[in-house]
């Protein structure tokens, strides 16, 4: 468990905020010290910690209140961009046709044994009178 977290456990709002903020400043004070070291972008995961910590104070941000490395809007991107990804469906959606089951390949085979005069575009409308979405391609 994070020593912040304890801590604000046993604090009040206005210290909680105080709390955060040094919570704040240390994280990217570390993630500073990581990328010179290492000579490196930030990772997302730290993007991602950096502007929750910056959402929960975004108030004192904006009034300019705590000096950061980064622009608040900055922070406040980050945290925004991670956050939308969450409720972003996007992502599940696959580019190109969808696949065909074996089931409806085992017919289009059966179909066009069948009808060996058939071409490619009366065996999908066979198959689309079926019930079965198939490109004629």
């Amino acid at each position: 468990m994070n020593i912040f977290r304890i801590i604000a456990f046993l604090l009040s709002d206005k210290e909680i905020q105080f709390v955060k903020t040094i919570e704040l400043l240390n994280l990217q004070l570390r993630v500073q010290k990581a990328m010179y070291k290492e000579m490196r972008k930030m990772k997302p995961e730290e993007r991602r910690a950096i502007g929750k910590l910056a959402y929960d104070l975004r108030r004192l941000l904006r009034l300019g209140t705590i000096e950061t490395i980064f622009k608040p809007e900055t922070l406040i991107r980050w945290f925004e961009r991670f956050a939308n990804r969450k409720y972003d469906s996007s992502k599940s959606k696959r580019v190109g046709r969808p696949p065909i089951s074996d089931e409806q390949i085992n017919l289009i085979i059966k179909i066009a044994i069948e009808n060996k005069t058939w071409g490619a575009d009366r065996i999908a409308g066979q198959m689309n009178n079926l019930g079965y979405k198939v490109s004629d391609q």
